[in-house]
């Protein structure tokens, strides 16, 4: 079952008989590559760090027969990326939050060479106004440990980075609760959907 972000973003910011490249950034089990990749029209890649995801994407991948979606195991922190395709989506939901403040620096500038002029990207995450920023251990002002790594975002400071107002233009932004509710887990986050400049 896809996310709501996905349902959402397909219908407002995607044209329907257009073909597009599609990257699931931190794809994880990859439903949400699965639902994209439901359009003909759009060519999905989705990349994770996990090689068992990776592996089992590519085993139900098979069963679905798509020849519009693909599987790849890769390491964001890769600082220069080469011979890769220009995209026109770029989507990470829940993956932001997971990865330090170096590692985001490093993926907005490989995205900035990703992406095409006008392409999208699309986030959902975790942002310093969720009841689990006041949580856990404190590893850094942002930085928690609970049952496994987050770093919570400030928006406002994600936004104003001069990198991204300069390559960047907002064209979606909502934080609040209610957006993202998995069983008793209802976190604020935020939805942004920026497109290059």
């Amino acid at each position: 079952m896809p996310i709501k972000f996905c349902i959402i973003y397909k219908k407002k910011f995607l044209k329907k008989n257009i073909k597009i490249n599609l990257l699931d950034l931190g794809c994880g089990d990859g439903r949400d590559s699965f639902y994209f990749a439901k359009n003909s029209k759009i060519n999905v890649i989705g990349i994770d760090k996990s090689s068992i995801a990776i592996k089992k994407n590519n085993f139900y991948k098979k069963n679905e027969k798509k020849n519009n979606l693909f599987f790849f195991n890769f390491d964001v922190k890769n600082p220069k990326i080469k011979n890769i395709k220009k995209f026109d989506v770029i989507y990470l939901r829940f993956f932001l939050h997971s990865i330090n403040l170096k590692t985001q620096n490093i993926l907005f500038k490989n995205i900035n060479q990703m992406i095409k002029k006008k392409g999208k990207i699309c986030l959902e995450f975790r942002t310093i106004k969720d009841p689990l920023f006041k949580k856990g251990k404190i590893l850094s002002k942002y930085e928690r440990f609970i049952d496994h790594y987050r770093r919570f975002i400030n928006l406002s400071e994600l936004i104003n980075i001069k990198f991204m107002k300069k390559n960047f233009r907002i064209k979606y932004l909502i934080e609040r609760k209610g957006l993202s509710k998995f069983k008793t887990d209802n976190p604020v986050v935020a939805r942004l959907v920026l497109e290059k400049k």
